[in-house]
């Protein structure tokens, strides 16, 4: 073989690369420590992040007092088109924090939230303002991008 020449073609070397950049992104850090919430941001970076799942996923951002995220922490993984959590499973990881951010995928790939997930929404809010503790948003991922719960008016 000479030098600067390969015995992979160059299609498979793109997907190879391809392939290595995904797993990059999703074994990267979500956010830097102690970065504040920013929706605009975090958004698109979950979106990116659970982009290629076949299963809804439900996880969590928990924040300080100023709002930066000290933690995401998964919650619950669910079938094709549900993820069923409780209030309760949420609201015991968030005991800690001041404020929480709910994130779940579609993979249907709708951003729009569905109205199971007013409805959940809405349930979490008030037994999360009984904790005292702020639900700060929810958002549904879909591929490549995402909506806020609250920038919508459901928060």
């Amino acid at each position: 073989m000479q030098a600067g020449t390969s015995d992979i073609p160059r299609r498979d070397a793109t997907r190879l690369a391809a392939a290595f950049e995904l797993a990059r992104r999703a074994i990267a850090p979500l956010a830097e420590p102690l970065e504040r919430f920013d929706h605009t941001v975090l958004g698109l970076r979950l979106a990116a992040r659970y982009t290629l799942d076949a299963q809804e996923r439900l996880g969590v951002l928990l924040l300080d007092t100023r709002g930066r995220i000290i933690s995401e922490r998964a919650v619950f993984v669910g079938s094709l088109h549900s993820a069923t959590v409780s209030t309760r499973d949420v609201l015991a990881l968030a005991l800690t924090a001041k404020g929480v951010v709910v994130f779940h995928n579609h993979p249907s790939s709708d951003a729009q939230p569905s109205r199971d997930d007013v409805v959940y929404t809405s349930k979490l809010a008030s037994a999360a303002q009984l904790l005292d503790i702020d639900l700060v948003d929810h958002l549904v991922l879909a591929r490549r991008r995402y909506s806020s719960m609250k920038a919508e008016g459901f928060v």
